[in-house]
């Protein structure tokens, strides 16, 4: 995917990610290749349930003369997901990008998926390379971008007993949430979102995965506007959209196998 804009801002819980149509998630697996809410920065990750479960190698991941990717959700690379305890595996590179510098930056996202391994590239747009811009990417020469990777096959054993079937056939999910579980629940977490509505205005941030009280959340608040009070429809116009150049999707042919 290659953008020249991600939306940015309080109350936004913007996403590009996949899922298993049709299986109950998720067990299917997902990928979240760009996830990340309110002014924090972005992290990929990958969810999976029992049946396809997949703990990482941490000694895999984080191979000798290769990037150092801390797990950033803190479950020691165990994809197991199963909120609220378990989050899912989430092995990035450091330092994380915010989404704001994309927009003045602007990379392109690729993902390489096979039976063995996932692999996560982020390229900045004047690094492109011209294999990718001609239509026949080279993965294997990309490692010089590579910021999130999850070594299946390599890992194994009864930690990830069937790599190849981890991911089910997946589909491409592009959206935008508002508010949430995430950017609801962490929104006194960001001194910008408090500093435009925050507990000193009588609201309070709200976990809805606990408790139902919208209408004192102050992410709900915002993202409402009943009266008019933020300015939200002017603040989302600028910043509550997607300006993508192209999505592309590839395959091996089997004689490539």
């Amino acid at each position: 995917i290659r953008f020249t804009h991600v939306p940015f801002g309080c109350g936004l819980w913007p996403s590009f990610w996949t899922h298993a149509s049709g299986i109950h998630w998720p067990e299917g697996g997902e990928l979240d290749v760009l996830e990340y809410v309110n002014d924090i920065a972005s992290q990929t990750s990958l969810h999976t349930g029992v049946g396809n479960k997949c703990n990482l190698d941490g000694g895999q991941v984080n191979k000798a003369g290769c990037p150092v990717m801390p797990d950033l959700n803190g479950m020691n690379y165990d994809c197991t997901t199963d909120y609220p305890s378990k989050l899912g595996c989430a092995p990035n590179t450091l330092p994380l990008q915010s989404p704001a510098e994309w927009n003045l930056h602007p990379v392109t996202f690729a993902i390489e998926w096979t039976e063995d391994f996932i692999k996560i590239f982020k390229i900045p747009d004047d690094q492109l390379p011209e294999d990718l811009v001609e239509d026949d990417p080279k993965p294997d020469t990309w490692d010089q971008w590579l910021i999130s990777y999850y070594p299946l096959a390599a890992t194994g054993g009864p930690d990830c007993p069937d790599p190849a079937n981890v991911m089910a056939a997946q589909q491409l999910i592009l959206n935008i949430g508002l508010c949430g579980d995430w950017a609801g629940k962490i929104w006194s977490m960001s001194a910008t979102c408090n500093s435009m509505h925050g507990p000193a205005s009588g609201c309070r941030a709200v976990d809805p995965l606990l408790e139902s009280d919208s209408e004192n959340d102050c992410c709900t608040q915002f993202v409402e506007d009943r009266n008019g009070t933020f300015g939200a429809d002017e603040y989302f116009s600028t910043r509550a959209y997607f300006n993508m150049s192209w999505v592309k999707v590839f395959q091996r042919d089997q004689g490539e196998l």
